[in-house]
């Protein structure tokens, strides 16, 4: 609206300037005020249309835009409560061992039913995972190793780990759609940065830090690292990310680097970066706002000057 009153307030000086320049320049023939009036008027009467169809056109783009806006929000929304509704429908139920299997035969059987949220807490701390291990350079199908939750394969058996087993193909529908979500918003072309960093932290609101969790290793090892871990480095989508609840992956402990340094460096010192085109790592934009200049360039100083930052990875 004070865009639209500016450019009228415009408009009329304009032909207020007009005015006085013909009214001063009118050819000395027509010296006949009624005539020079006549003269004038035709020309601004034309100059009034023009500004009419002028203010017509502003209107119906700003019109336009507002009815793009709330039909981009209604869809936004309605996306954000599908994915409300696929999260809350997860669902695993089945028979587990009530102990550590690796201990002994006498391993006594559960019933675990876990629902909406509490599948990603579930399987990232309690939930046993077997492998079948190689016996003799063949697969095994009577030996088995154990591990319960993801948070303990991971530092066991690494990153390779991570899509070898079937059971966390129950998030793959998750993933996907929040996935559409963040890149609907990015791909608005009517939305400056801003705007889309704004609504994609709505998105990032509504996530528990178990999913933040699985996010942040779904995009690292999984299927999310070609297109998704892009848009989380680029409206930092791991913001909230408490990085305690993180592992140390059997990738990094390799790396030895208490002997070498003697400093304990988990996964995310590991896998931070401030190079842009290290797809190995995350960007340092996933977990801070590049839109906030003075905090984000602090955060990149910080991270620089950190003993993990120095260290040969």
């Amino acid at each position: 609206m004070k865009q639209i009153i500016t450019y009228i307030l415009l408009f009329v000086g304009c032909i207020l300037l007009l005015f006085k320049f013909l009214y001063e320049n009118v050819p000395s023939t027509e010296s006949d005020m009624l005539l020079r009036l006549y003269y004038i008027g035709g020309i601004v009467s034309g100059i009034f249309a023009f500004g009419a169809f002028f203010v017509a056109i502003l209107t119906y783009y700003n019109q336009k835009k507002t009815g793009d806006l709330q039909r981009f929000e209604t869809t936004l929304f309605n996306m954000l409560q599908l994915q409300q509704q696929i999260t809350n429908e997860l669902r695993y139920e089945d028979t587990e061992p009530d102990r550590n299997p690796n201990h002994g035969e006498n391993t006594g059987w559960r019933t675990i039913e876990k629902r909406g949220r509490d599948v990603f807490e579930y399987f990232w701390l309690s939930k046993w995972f077997s492998f079948r291990e190689i016996v003799d350079g063949k697969i095994s199908f009577d030996e088995k190793s154990w591990y319960e939750g993801m948070v303990n394969v991971l530092t066991s058996r690494g990153s390779e780990a991570y899509n070898q087993l079937i059971e966390i193909t129950i998030f793959d529908h998750y993933f996907r759609h929040l996935y559409r979500i963040i890149k609907f918003v990015d791909k608005n072309k009517e939305l400056n940065d801003e705007e889309k960093y704004d609504y994609t932290s709505i998105v990032r609101a509504t996530l528990s830090r178990f999913e933040l969790v699985w996010l942040y290793y779904n995009s690292l090892y999984g299927t999310g690292k070609s297109k998704f871990k892009p848009l989380i480095e680029k409206y930092a989508l791991l913001k909230n990310l408490r990085d305690e609840f993180l592992t140390i992956s059997k990738d990094v402990i390799e790396k030895d680097y208490f002997r070498k340094y003697q400093m304990i460096i988990d996964d995310y010192q590991n896998y931070l970066t401030t190079d842009k085109n290290d797809k190995s790592k995350y960007y340092i934009g996933a977990f801070y706002n590049s839109r906030d200049k003075e905090s984000f360039i602090k955060a990149i100083e910080d991270f620089k000057n950190s003993p993990a930052a120095k260290l040969d990875k």
